[in-house]
């Protein structure tokens, strides 16, 4: 049942890497943490004027403000509380100009757009849209004039003459509009519905230069403007579709108007802010499914990418180039051009082809950062970005004193050098945090090792090397066996010795040269069990044959899952020896179980394991658990490992 030590090993440990050459350089030129003097404020929106300088829209439990920071990101220059605590959409114009929106129940919502004065001291206009109407996105082209992208059921918006939509269907579904204000932000100028007959959201909006109006919304209206009609609108708006139209500066017509997808895992409901480079290309992003999307000037796609993980922000900048936040443990989670050691929150930058241009960790964000992060272009060639902060974190400036509870970053194009050695993690899982002693772990960064990759060959006492391929490994200075070696990617065992409960750094050495170390916390057992790329279990049939789609399980068989983790074993085994005859055990037990729904909860159901211990004739740190069953989560002691299914007829 058991195959050789060196094939099971290939099967287990080898992933292909996902580092790439570096080439775009951003480097960090400051982050402070900030907001200790606004109470509980959360940045709802921010925008950066044509100076550079920062304008956030942010929120406390009972206020709302705008605050300015200055490119230099030393102080706070102004914070002006507003009068309406309702309303989370900011725009700032290249010349400084800043406009918010608002609401107020008088008993009916009515939605307002104020523009505050250039010194920040108070509210210059104070303009009401009408009764009924919720404002989604809020924008200011080159001249100043703020543009509104929203929805209403209510007939209280008056379209202007000659605007492309002047009826509103029907009061039973809300409707797109669109709305342009003068530069003072005392009238409207234009106002236009947008949709069919069905129910019409517009999402986001961007303006060009020339005055066209890029609106990204959601419909199921079967006869939404499109351009041309759709011949199959019955099995593309059906059950709702994306959309992204392009208004002519004149208002009166479409340039174009294209779906943007639906429930066939393209954009999802409630996705579509939209951003704009100078050339009229428009990007759009779906937080649903992880997608963005890009079309040309004339509405065709350029380019449709999906995003490793969770993303929460999207920004693109005049030249082309778009940036993603968002939030990840995955330790081998794309990376390029790297600045800080992998964490919980990451800034990825792609080219206006879609290709990776950088992508890196945030040092000092915390794993609420997506719950309040925005991402926000400096005309400059500078990025902003803002999140929640790790509380222990110092920053690289101080702003404030105390340190307030969010993280300011500025990222400009700088020769920073690029972090080589970046994640650890379960070589299992590939998560990416603490470590426990005798697991097997890998490693992720650049200029590892080796390009060519090399797996480990055992000596002749039958242990695996502390250096192959003029590479070695260190935990806290203690020598790690190696099992594989690549410029992006080391695979190795944790020495049994390293002390748990605190941190220890982690280092490689290539052809006699250090790699930066990264500190990584060590902890009691923190398993974790192989997967297969489909999200398998790499697991064994009875018939030591691997468990697949094609080759599945019999029911009621056995099946070996392997694993790594599990904790320390009895008699102890030196570091990367091989497991033999007799077998030694785990200390701690190992328990299976699989979960069905219950009146007050999901209950566990026992699995039956005949064997959980060391892995025969495998390294020791590498454990099989033969377990009946189709699916189920393991437990080493009171901890659950994760949970994962095999294949079974």
């Amino acid at each position: 049942m058991f195959p050789g030590k060196s094939f099971l090993l290939v099967m287990l440990t080898t992933h292909l890497p996902v580092f790439a050459e570096s080439g775009y350089p951003l480097g960090l030129e400051y982050a402070a943490r900030i907001g200790a003097t606004l109470g509980d404020f959360r940045v709802a929106e921010a925008a950066a004027d044509g100076s550079g300088a920062l304008y956030l829209l942010g929120y406390s439990n009972t206020s709302r403000y705008v605050v300015k920071v200055p490119p230099a990101g030393d102080t706070i220059q102004w914070k002006l509380p507003l009068q309406n605590p309702s309303g989370n959409h900011l725009a700032v114009g290249p010349d400084g100009s800043v406009f918010v929106s608002s609401f107020l129940s008088l008993p009916v919502d009515h939605a307002f757009v104020e523009k505050i004065r250039a010194d920040g001291m108070g509210i210059a206009t104070r303009l009401d849209l009408g009764a009924g109407l919720s404002i989604n996105a809020l924008t200011v082209d080159p001249s100043g004039r703020a543009w509104i992208a929203g929805h209403t059921q209510s007939h209280a918006l008056i379209p202007t003459p000659n605007a492309l939509q002047t009826t509103l269907r029907n009061t039973e579904f809300s409707h797109g509009f669109v709305v342009r204000l003068n530069a003072a932000g005392t009238a409207l100028e234009y106002a236009t519905y947008l949709g069919g007959s069905g129910a019409d959201i517009a999402f986001g909006i961007a303006v060009d230069t020339s005055g066209s109006a890029f609106v990204a919304g959601w419909t199921t209206s079967m006869d939404f403007p499109f351009s041309p009609p759709l011949l199959n609108a019955p099995a593309v708006v059906s059950n709702g579709s994306g959309f992204l139209a392009r208004i002519a500066p004149n208002g009166s017509q479409l340039m174009y108007s294209v779906p943007t997808g639906g429930p066939d895992g393209t954009l999802g409901y409630g996705a579509s802010p939209v951003a704009l480079d100078s050339d009229g290309n428009a990007t759009i992003f779906g937080s649903t499914h992880r997608l963005i999307k890009r079309f040309s000037p004339d509405g065709k796609l350029t380019y449709s990418k999906t995003l490793p993980s969770l993303s929460d922000s999207l920004a693109v900048d005049s030249a082309g180039n778009t940036y993603v936040t968002g939030i990840s443990t995955a330790a081998n989670l794309p990376m390029k051009n790297v600045l800080a050691p992998c964490g919980t929150a990451y800034l990825m930058v792609f080219s206006p082809a879609g290709d990776l241009r950088q992508s890196t960790w945030i040092d000092g964000a915390s794993g609420a950062f997506a719950s309040s992060t925005v991402v926000v272009p400096d005309p400059r060639g500078a990025i902003y970005v803002l999140g929640a902060a790790e509380t222990s974190y110092a920053g690289t400036r101080t702003v404030e004193s105390p340190p307030g509870p969010l993280l300011l970053a500025r990222f400009s194009p700088s020769p920073s050098k690029p972090l080589s050695l970046v994640c650890a993690g379960n070589a299992a899982t590939l998560q990416a945090g603490a470590v426990s002693p005798g697991e097997l772990v890998t490693l992720f960064g650049s200029g590892l090792g080796p390009a060519q990759a090399s797996l480990a060959k055992w000596t002749s006492t039958g242990s695996l090397p502390i250096q192959w391929a003029d590479v070695s490994v260190s935990f806290g200075g203690r020598p790690a066996p190696l099992v594989y070696v690549q410029d992006s990617q080391i695979n190795a065992i944790v020495p049994w010795s390293t002390p748990t409960g605190t941190a220890t750094d982690v280092c490689v050495t290539y052809k006699n040269t250090q790699t930066n170390c990264i500190p990584v916390g060590v902890v009691p057992p923190s398993a974790g069990l192989f997967l297969a790329p489909d999200g398998y279990s790499a697991a064994l049939n009875e018939d030591g044959s691997i468990n697949s789609a094609d080759n599945p399980s019999s029911p009621g068989s056995v099946v070996a899952l392997f694993g790594t983790g599990f904790g320390p074993i009895t008699p102890a085994q030196p570091d990367g020896s091989t497991i033999g005859l007799p077998l030694p055990s785990n200390e701690l037990p190992v328990t299976a179980a699989y979960w069905t729904g219950g009146v007050i909860g999901p209950i566990p159901n026992p699995l039956t394991v005949t064997y959980a211990g060391p892995a025969p004739f495998q390294v020791a740190g590498v454990t099989q658990i033969n377990v009946q069953g189709s699916s189920g989560c393991l437990y080493v002691g009171q901890t659950r490992a994760n949970c994962v299914p095999f294949k079974v007829h």
